[in-house]
């Protein structure tokens, strides 16, 4: 089957269920997750080790950058709540993709200050797995 609901990221967001963040976000950038790898090496392995997944995936990390407005007030961090990272609606599509589940903000770099430079900061979350983070796939007009 072909792709037929391509796109680019521009128009994708990220809404949080109790900050106000009103910012206008630059780029989100989704990490991988991962399960730890259990090595089930012994002394009589013929020739590699092996390994076996392990039981819990670690929820991955995420980074917003966005243009920094110096009258909106620091988002809170370190304080849980609801994310949705919306994927922009491709043609075809009657809702679009999301991402959703708890986290809270790990870090915020505020902007440097630079002439001609854009100020911009940039917030890093953490999956907390409260709610875990579960992929909603687009739908699709038949």
């Amino acid at each position: 089957m072909a792709n037929t609901t391509v796109n680019t990221g521009h128009g994708a967001s990220i809404t949080l269920a109790t900050s106000a963040l009103a910012f206008n976000w630059i780029n989100i950038d989704m990490q991988e997750e991962t399960v730890p790898d259990v090595d089930t090496s012994h002394l009589a392995s013929p020739s590699h080790r092996s390994y076996i997944p392990g039981d819990l995936i670690e929820p991955n990390t995420f980074t917003v950058e966005f243009q920094f407005d110096s009258a909106a007030d620091w988002p809170a961090i370190g304080v849980s709540e609801s994310a949705t990272i919306t994927w922009p609606q491709a043609a075809g599509e009657t809702s679009p993709a999301t991402y959703a589940g708890t986290a809270y903000i790990k870090s915020m770099k505020p902007p440097s200050f630079e002439t001609d430079t854009l100020q911009t900061g940039t917030l890093i979350f953490k999956w907390d797995s409260q709610t875990p983070p579960a992929f909603t796939k687009a739908t699709v007009a038949p």
